[in-house]
């Protein structure tokens, strides 16, 4: 599958969840989500990148808009996030590795890689790098794909390890929250990340 091929199912499902998905009151446990922000370092105030935001459901929780830049592959979850919180900045992430992020103090990917095609991950995880300038959190599911869903992805241990160290940061495990789907409840397990500053490497940081 060709990313421009899952860019478009994955906004065909957000068009097809019109308004339901940025009400103000999340499912699905959102507010843990946002504990284990905090728990991961996340402080008010602090400049947030939501990578692969969705509808922008963080937002209910963050006092200040301005401090967020929510980015998503998905036209219909931006616009969602437009018209449930006018003043929160939003850009489309046209391919993953290509984003020009900057520095921001709090980077998080609040169930992005349970969905991203693996040979995407690399790309993701360098736009992650790229914007780290403090702490992050991302959230994995261990085991073997589903077949019968292919829109749940699943990793080894060590290829996330090895993820990760290919993308220069380093990962500190936190904590494993299980979460109902559909049809299935899936474990996730969540990371603190932060970057790794390699020496004697010229143009590495």
């Amino acid at each position: 599958m060709s990313f421009e091929d899952y860019r478009r199912m994955y906004d065909g499902i957000h068009g097809m969840q019109g308004q339901a998905a940025s009400g103000p009151n999340p499912l699905n446990g959102f507010q843990a989500k946002m504990d284990l922000w905090v728990e991961a370092g996340y402080r008010p105030g602090q400049t947030i990148l939501d990578y692969g935001c969705g509808a922008g459901l963080a937002l209910n929780w963050i006092s200040d808009p301005s401090t967020y830049l929510g980015v998503d592959m998905s036209p219909n979850a931006l616009r969602l996030v437009q018209e449930s919180f006018p003043a929160a900045r939003v850009q489309t992430l046209a391919y993953p590795g290509t984003l020009n992020v900057g520095e921001f103090d709090f980077v998080a990917a609040s169930s992005v890689f349970t969905h991203t095609p693996h040979e995407f991950v690399p790309a993701c995880l360098r736009d992650i790098h790229r914007a780290l300038r403090g702490v992050g959190i991302i959230d994995v599911i261990f085991g073997e794909d589903d077949p019968n869903n292919g829109f749940v992805r699943q990793f080894s241990p060590t290829t996330w390890k090895e993820s990760l160290d290919a993308a220069d940061l380093k990962g500190e495990y936190l904590e494993q929250v299980a979460w109902a789907g559909d049809d299935t409840t899936y474990t996730h397990d969540y990371f603190r990340v932060s970057r790794v500053r390699r020496i004697g490497v010229v143009g590495q940081t």
